[in-house]
């Protein structure tokens, strides 16, 4: 049965607490990547921030006066690194979210996204 471990991404972007909003949505729009941890540097998630917030703020206030942390959402959905894929799927199907940050003992090991299940089921290896 496949996991979670898997199916990961273990090259995680991340950004720090105190990194701008600005450099944020540089990096989304780099990586082409939607969305991304917010982590200290020993690798403890503190929060998500994604393209909908960014863009939800953008007409509000400037972006170079913020840090992340104070737009991020301060809960990060997780999932452990054995966990089956149907469970993943579950998990994101019912918390209609995009991506979970896979942990073990609090660490971020990995990002898992529902593109990440669609290509596997794609390319057979589901």
């Amino acid at each position: 049965m496949s996991t979670v471990r898997d199916l990961m991404q273990r090259e995680v972007v991340t950004a720090a607490p105190e990194t701008t909003v600005r450099e944020v949505a540089h990096l989304l729009a780099d990586r082409g990547i939607s969305g991304m941890p917010v982590a200290t540097p020993s690798g403890e998630v503190l929060g998500v921030v994604s393209s909908s917030d960014l863009v939800r703020l953008a007409a509000e206030r400037p972006l170079d006066q913020l840090a992340v942390s104070e737009i991020m959402t301060p809960v990060s959905f997780s999932v452990g690194p054995d966990c089956s894929v149907r469970d993943l799927a579950d998990f994101l199907v019912r918390g209609g979210i995009h991506r979970a940050m896979v942990l073990e003992d609090g660490r971020l090991l990995g990002i898992v996204t529902t593109m990440d299940v669609l290509a596997a089921l794609a390319d057979g290896r589901l």
